[in-house]
């Protein structure tokens, strides 16, 4: 699975998280990362209640939120009630003069919020105990204690407006003083009462705020004014936090961190990492200047894509697009990182100078003048250039199980290995071939799931050709049919040493803790012999390999762990390679033409494709092949 993490502040983000939703689903990892800095409207007055002890909730929300939409489709008429009452319940914003009347008409929102769902058929012990915990953390937010007398009221809520309120922003506050004034720790909180993945993360939990400098010396010391600055004549030139104690810090990467979940950790095994649009002094740089984070993300092998805004915002008003590259340089180094162009974007923001040192990304990301791109175009471009040199190929030569076809029967898994069959002769079909592993009868169990796939590609093409046993035999998958065409290279067959091999490695393996029969070993037409399902697969080969040698002393034939629970046995001279080679002679295509795409490139039974000359998109999984053929596909239609 392609792991992703993204830069983001509170709402800067969402066209890159629905882009991704939208094009590649739960077949991609998404992570997000976050500073937590604000102070303005509701989120200061939570920070206030608290004592300053704790951070402001606001973007931890906002990108909860989007993940809640996103994942059950609110607003576009598929969600199921229960999930549209608590997104209404935590997307709700209010106006109070009070604490008694904001304190009131929180808890009849939570009380109307679950009756609902429960006259609406969605009573559950689940729903019981989300509205005990949000009645819980509404108590905690006003009330210091219970008393024989009563509930003491906080101090900070006395007198207090509630104008313009968030109420999740209160139950985030809340949850975040309740665990020790931790923020990461209420972001998993709230993570299971949305039950959404916990895939939101702080850069650090240290509470700290946010002041800004500009280029005259003026110093900016709420985070809304940052945002809202607009002085294009006396620009934001820095900015810098401060401790409860007006102390100026620079917190290091995972400072304060009580989560599972580190960033550096998330840095170093992402395989893309998006630095978002958005507003850059009040939530962007507030980031990238934590310490230690420039040098992970210089040792991180992700590809990395910084999207440009689409118009100056007001906290860097009056600096264009190499301006405001300039002043993110200064935290994060950007020679390794791809800046992503909308060329319909306000002229300041379209385009770099001509003297600009930056690698860039440019296309119509948005239609003209608008402030926001298209969430699908703009995931597209970095899709198409993160797979760029593979998209071209003139043919396609894919591996099967694990690849295309997943050896799991687990719901995604299967759900996703027959989207891949589907996109397979969407896509691909006239220009590709499946050089597998798998044996024939492997092949012949799933024709029914071949011929729906044809079917619904609506492909009238002569059949897709299968090379299986390793590839030593052809044969045709078409309209749900498997039709044997040949052997390949038959000098390598196991004749009457299948019988020899089967015999000793039942007899040694057996004597050495392993239950097997002869049902466990399988003669793959007469080109392999299969061994499955084992445990402890690499001290078996272990075994196996010194069997081969005692019999073969010319090292004849060579096993190979595969899938999840096999261990193949073949000629040693024959692999994958060899299939490749006829098929490339039959088809008098260069090296160069060709494409080979599969799970088992670092080990096992495609590795030996590495060393031919030949291109190897490795993928970790179906998920990785699900997103690649996405791409190729949207790459077809352009």
């Amino acid at each position: 699975m392609i792991k992703i993490l993204i830069f983001s502040g509170g709402t800067g983000s969402i066209a890159l998280q629905t882009g991704l939703h939208d094009l590649y689903g739960d077949a991609v990892r998404m992570d997000i990362v976050i500073s937590a800095y604000d102070n303005g409207k509701s989120t200061g007055a939570c920070r206030r209640v608290f004592d300053g002890k704790i951070l402001g909730p606001s973007d931890l929300r906002k990108n909860q939120l989007t993940w809640f939409k996103l994942l059950y489709g609110i607003g576009k008429g598929t969600v199921t009630k229960d999930k549209s009452l608590l997104y209404e319940l935590f997307d709700e914003r209010f106006s109070k003069g009070s604490w008694q009347e904001a304190y009131a008409y929180v808890t009849k929102k939570i009380d109307r919020a679950f009756d609902r769902m429960t006259e609406c058929g969605f009573a559950s012990t689940a729903n019981d105990r989300k509205r005990a915990t949000l009645r819980r953390l509404t108590d905690h937010f006003f009330f210091t204690s219970r008393t024989e007398t009563g509930r003491e009221v906080r101090e900070t809520v006395r007198g207090m407006s509630f104008q313009d309120f968030s109420i999740s922003n209160l139950f985030y506050a809340a949850a975040a003083a309740a665990n020790g004034n931790s923020l990461g720790l209420a972001g998993e909180q709230m993570a299971d009462i949305l039950e959404i993945p916990d895939n939101v993360h702080l850069i650090s939990d240290r509470n700290l705020y946010l002041h800004a400098k500009t280029l005259s010396g003026t110093i900016i010391s709420d985070e809304g004014c940052i945002v809202a600055w607009n002085h294009p004549e006396d620009p934001i030139s820095d900015v810098f936090l401060l401790d409860e104690r007006q102390n100026k810090i620079i917190p290091f990467v995972d400072e304060g961190n009580r989560t599972d979940t580190s960033c550096k950790d998330l840095i170093a095994e992402a395989d893309i990492i998006l630095f978002s649009s958005g507003t850059q002094w009040s939530s962007l740089i507030p980031t990238y200047m934590h310490t230690g984070l420039k040098e992970m993300l210089e040792k991180s092998r992700a590809k990395k894509y910084l999207i440009m805004n689409n118009i100056q915002d007001c906290d860097m008003k009056g600096i264009g697009a190499t301006g405001l590259l300039g002043t993110v340089s200064r935290y994060i180094n950007l020679s390794n990182v791809k800046i992503v162009l909308n060329s319909n974007a306000e002229e300041t923001m379209s385009r770099l100078s001509s003297d600009s040192p930056y690698q860039t990304l440019t296309g119509k990301l948005s239609e003209k003048g608008s402030s926001k791109h298209c969430p699908q175009k703009l995931v597209n471009i970095i899709f198409q250039d993160f797979f760029s040199e593979y998209l071209r190929a003139k043919w396609y030569f894919f591996d099967f199980d694990d690849t295309i076809w997943s050896s799991s029967n687990e719901k995604p898994y299967r759900r996703y290995s027959k989207l891949n069959l589907k996109l397979l002769y969407k896509g691909f079909i006239g220009n590709s071939i499946i050089i597998s592993g798998n044996s024939a009868n492997h092949f012949h169990l799933l024709r029914k799931e071949f011929q729906e796939a044809e079917q619904t590609a609506g492909v009238t093409a002569k059949g897709l050709d299968i090379y299986c046993n390793g590839g030593k035999c052809h044969y045709v998958m078409r309209d749900g049919i498997f039709v044997f065409k040949r052997h390949l290279c038959s000098d390598y067959n196991l004749d009457e040493d299948y019988y020899l091999l089967s015999e000793k490695i039942l007899e040694v393996l057996n004597k050495n803790g392993w239950n097997l029969s002869i049902k466990n070993f399988e003669n793959r037409e007469n080109c392999i012999l299969s061994i499955k399902p084992l445990t402890d697969r690499k001290r078996a080969k272990q075994l196996i390999d010194e069997i081969i040698l005692q019999l073969f002393k010319e090292g004849k034939y060579m096993a190979h762990i595969n899938g999840n629970t096999t261990i193949d046995i073949m000629n040693a001279q024959y692999d994958k390679r060899m299939a490749v080679k006829v098929v490339q002679k039959e088809l008098r295509l260069p090296i160069t033409d060709i494409m080979y795409i599969g799970d088992k490139t670092e080990q096992g039974n495609d590795s030996c494709l590495v060393k031919t000359g030949l291109k190897v998109l490795g993928v970790k999984d179906i998920f990785d092949f699900y997103c690649f053929a996405i791409t190729y596909i949207n790459n077809r239609m352009q």
